[in-house]
């Protein structure tokens, strides 16, 4: 593949045309002004510059600003990932796609202008740009993938125009400052976890002429409001589950730092509460537990199954009992429950799930009792202080990580 080189500047010439990636030769570089053309002293032909070469400015840690000229139509993948200096960056209309992880850890990147005409943000384009505050997603933009704006803890407004149809998942997982979000009516599907840990976040409200999706005092519902998607995770205290909610996602309440009780319309078919605690009508699956509930909580003796993701995230749960009979325990049903210190599992339980306990970093001791045939993947990963683990007979699997 030719290559020659014209100042700060080598470039690569895309074969069979008079087209050149661009990339860096000089990792001190301070701005870097890029041309829409340059010249080959070697042909003497003059090529267009379409594309910032992978890697082009990678780690360029005294890099503050940087100009992309007009022509260019691709940012190629970690393109200028890890330039900590980076101040701002103005993404021209002719740029067809933001590349995978392009501007990641760009953490003084403060202003990012994406101009009309760019159609695809790739995953972890912008990940953990903890300066950034605000951004405006143009309509011309189908897609934003998963953890575009991830960990972008300053981020505090986002604009999704109208004309975005696919909002990949964890795409503003962690962005601790986003307050709200306005979904517009062309947005076809939204990943999962797209707010994960959004802690300040109060309200996503959908456009009416959405399709797909709904929303109902800042809580997102799929169109016909029979699946409750999503509980904004800064949201108010109390909340009742309208009766038209036949299913309630996984994890859709964890991690709300504020909620005390979850309560539910009495003409509901499929869900009741009891205590300000979510559980399926016979209250034989305990669906949900309000993050900021007691500290203390003993399983209702009707329970026979602790949903996935039913405590997840509930960082004031100190101590809790699961009775005897509860035979399964979901896949991270106390994901994170940092503040878990004692947890009784009584005989009767079979299995334990994926993940369970993982990053439970308060618990110390576990006893796994008789009749447990399985514990799965990642169970109590990342226990950070788990000293004293006892298994009795009679387990059959024990999942990769489970005690890593």
């Amino acid at each position: 593949m030719a290559t020659f080189d014209s100042g700060d500047f080598v470039y690569t010439i895309i074969e069979g045309t008079l087209n050149v990636s661009v990339g860096n030769n000089n990792i001190e570089i301070v701005e870097a002004n890029i041309s829409s053309t340059v010249k080959n002293q070697e042909d003497s032909n003059i090529y267009t510059v379409t594309r910032i070469i992978e890697k082009g400015f990678n780690n360029c840690e005294s890099l503050t600003s940087v100009t992309i000229p007009e022509g260019v139509e691709i940012i190629s993948e970690l393109a200028f990932a890890s330039c900590s200096g980076l101040q701002s960056v103005i993404i021209p209309g002719t740029v067809k796609s933001i590349g995978e992880s392009a501007f990641a850890d760009c953490s003084g990147l403060t202003s990012v202008t994406i101009t009309e005409g760019v159609e695809t943000i790739s995953a972890s384009a912008f990940e953990a740009c903890l300066g950034l505050t605000s951004v405006i997603i143009p309509g011309t933009v189908k897609s934003i993938g998963e953890i575009a704006f991830g960990d972008c803890s300053g981020l505090t407004s986002v604009t999704i125009t109208e004309g975005v149809e696919n909002i990949g998942n964890n795409v503003f997982q962690d962005c601790s400052g986003l307050q709200s979000v306005i979904i517009p009516g062309t947005v076809k599907s939204i990943g999962e976890d797209a707010f994960y840990k959004c802690s300040s976040l109060t309200s996503i409200n959908v456009d009416f002429l959405n399709n797909m999706y709904s929303s109902l005092d800042g809580v997102l519902f799929n169109k016909n409001m029979t699946d409750l998607l999503f509980y904004p995770n800064g949201k108010d205290s109390e909340f009742t589950i309208p009766k038209s909610v036949i299913t309630v996602a996984y994890g859709a309440f964890s991690f709300c730092l504020n909620l005390k009780n979850i309560g539910v319309d009495s003409s509901n078919k499929a869900y009741s509460s009891l205590s300000g605690v979510l559980f399926n009508k016979e209250k034989t699956l305990l669906v949900a537990y309000p993050n900021a509930k007691s500290s203390t909580y003993t399983i209702p003796n009707s329970v026979t199954s602790i949903g996935q993701s039913a405590f997840g995230g509930c960082t004031s749960l100190i101590s809790v009992i699961i009775p005897k009979g509860v035979t399964s325990i979901g896949n991270y049903a106390f994901f994170n429950c940092s503040s878990l210190t004692s947890v009784t599992i009584s005989k009767g339980v079979e299995s334990i799930g994926e993940g369970a306990f993982e990053s439970c970093s308060g618990l110390t001791s576990v006893i796994i009792p008789k009749g447990v045939t399985s514990i799965g993947n990642y169970a109590f990963f990342n226990c950070s202080s788990l000293t004293s683990v006892t298994i009795s007979k009679g387990v059959e699997s024990i999942g990769e990580g489970a005690f890593e």
